[in-house]
């Protein structure tokens, strides 16, 4: 084996020609390639004993020969061929750097499976109780006043009156001449008829009294509390309107009346003893009716858009 048969010249052999055609020194290619000389040397004597692997060595054999313009490929190939020792010493390590899973990676991927699936399954019930369920709810009854459902409304036909006849039918003839005949205490017919208006008009006041009294009676309840009746309970009506609300009400012993997302067009009154704690998430939406009047919920917004007050 000599340098003229380029055949089977060794890697090193070619490397040292090449280099030398082009002019350049063994400093200059130790430079470009951030090596020392000696490594050059060594690279063109074929003799790979400074190198830490077989791997450094083949990679540096492939830039030496990309900087003198060589195939890398044709080199590597015939550094095999000289050097089949080394081929088998580095197969070995290829495969072990591409081995399958072995015994002890399975309780970390068993593990991996097992926190994706808890996460899907916590989507899922996340997802059936926001949606799924809450489409599913039929609505709450309205409150009355009393605390009770409020029942269908029946149309009763008021009772038709009976005609009255203008004059009284004339006795029979024949009939017993005692019905026919007064009584001698029976006052004049003109006095019971002026008996008759008077006493109406009394009733027809005493009747207006009695409905004035009424009529006071349910204003004074109107401007109550709106406590319902026997309980101590108080009324407070909410409803949306254009958006959907994020809303939290606590009764004096913080137990919570409404804890939900309350949606577009809501309308529902929640019983309770006060003073009511109230978070409110988005305030515009939202109509708040207590005591018979409307809250204002602005004037209670804080900086981050939240309203947090209490209603005495």
């Amino acid at each position: 084996m000599s340098d003229d048969d380029p055949q089977d010249s060794s890697p090193g052999q070619l490397l040292r020609a090449q280099r030398e055609q082009q002019g350049l020194s063994r400093g200059e290619v130790a430079d470009r390639l951030c090596l020392n000389e000696q490594m050059v040397s060594a690279l063109e004597a074929d003799d790979y004993q400074h190198f830490v692997s077989v791997t450094y060595a083949i990679g540096h054999l492939r830039s030496y020969a990309r900087l003198v313009a060589l195939d890398d490929s044709d080199l590597v190939n015939r550094f095999y061929q000289k050097n089949p020792d080394l081929r088998r010493h580095l197969e070995p390590m290829i495969m072990h750097r591409s081995r399958q899973i072995s015994g002890t990676d399975r309780p970390i991927l068993f593990l991996n499976w097992l926190i994706g699936l808890t996460i899907l399954v916590l989507v899922i019930l996340w997802y059936r109780d926001n949606y799924v369920l809450r489409d599913s709810t039929p609505p709450e009854p309205l409150l009355t006043e009393a605390g009770q459902a409020e029942p269908a409304t029946q149309t009763t036909e008021p009772p038709q009156e009976q005609a009255v006849p203008d004059e009284p039918p004339e006795p029979e003839a024949g009939a017993d001449s005692v019905l026919q005949t007064p009584f001698a205490d029976d006052p004049p017919a003109d006095d019971r008829g002026q008996a008759a208006i008077a006493d109406a008009t009394d009733a027809a006041e005493t009747t207006t009294a009695d409905t004035a009294d009424t009529d006071t009676a349910t204003d004074e309840n109107a401007t109550s509390d709106q406590l319902i009746p026997g309980t101590g309970l108080s009324l407070l009506e909410v409803a949306l309107v254009g958006g959907d609300s994020w809303m939290e009400i606590y009764d004096v012993h913080g137990e919570p009346l409404f804890f939900k997302l309350a949606r577009d067009g809501l309308e529902q009154t929640l019983s309770g003893q006060g003073p009511f704690q109230i978070v409110i998430g988005n305030t515009p939406p939202v109509r708040l009716t207590y005591q018979g009047q409307q809250v204002d919920i602005e004037a209670h917004v804080g900086a981050a858009g939240t309203a947090r007050f209490t209603l005495e």
